[in-house]
């Protein structure tokens, strides 16, 4: 295959550490940071051109990732890779409707402040090519537990045929997503880094794939807690697998 008909790739990562109060986070915009970094250094041979937009901390406003939503939809054609990388938290209101929060939130108006999963929905819908949003939104923090959202129906809709997304998740259910002062990472960004650095290449071709990657970040995932925490990966079944990176 020639590099003019290798696909484009095309990335945003968010990560918030600082959030108010005990809300904060060690790892999330590191891990943000990180994980951009990764997918820039190791994807020659696998995509043409690859162009990522980087948002943490205090840059990481609604308003800046709406934009950057925006940015991405228009990037993206029907040959390209698009990636969604959140580091956070995820909240829910009265309703059960899920968010993304932001930096700039109001605890007492999630619907005006915070990015709502319906907006990421219909975004990622509504754009071609292949689709991966990785979601590292289930940290314990202050939101009151009636508040403190889970991404499972998020993950659900993104997944179904309506939506075609394929969706990487740090945890389902009741699980907290975990940070370690051991590995200066959040397990799951850890585990995406070292699988797309080379450790996924299970069948050393020289590439990983995003099963492989899917698979080892699971597995890493799950010894660095003990078992605690379990990502889980949907695929919507019209998608094959297919390589992410060539380290």
């Amino acid at each position: 295959m020639g590099k003019e008909e290798l696909p484009n790739l095309y990335m945003v990562s968010i990560g918030i550490s600082e959030y108010p109060g005990k809300m904060a986070l060690k790892y999330a915009a590191k891990d943000a940071i990180v994980l951009e970094k990764t997918v820039r250094a190791k994807t020659a041979g696998v995509f043409n051109n690859v162009e990522t937009k980087l948002i943490t901390d205090k840059k990481a406003t609604r308003t800046e990732i709406e934009a950057s939503l925006k940015w991405l939809e228009s990037k993206m054609t029907a040959g390209d890779v698009g990636i969604l990388f959140f580091g956070g938290h995820g909240a829910r209101d009265p309703r059960g409707k899920f968010y993304l929060v932001p930096v700039d939130f109001n605890e007492r108006n999630l619907e005006k402040t915070c990015v709502s999963g319906d907006l990421v929905k219909q975004t990622l819908a509504s754009m071609p090519g292949k689709l991966i949003a990785m979601l590292d939104a289930c940290h314990s923090g202050t939101l009151s537990e009636a508040q403190r959202g889970r991404a499972d129906d998020l993950v659900r809709d993104l997944v179904s045929e309506e939506y075609g997304v394929v969706c990487m998740c740090s945890s389902l259910g009741r699980e907290f997503s975990l940070e370690s002062t051991v590995v200066e990472h959040g397990y799951f960004t850890l585990g995406m880094i070292e699988g797309l650095s080379g450790k996924a290449d299970y069948n050393k071709d020289g590439f990983v794939y995003i099963h492989e990657v899917d698979y080892y970040a699971s597995r890493r995932v799950r010894e660095l807690s003990d078992g605690a925490q379990n990502p889980v990966t949907g695929r919507p079944p019209s998608i094959r697998s297919f390589p992410l990176s060539r380290p």
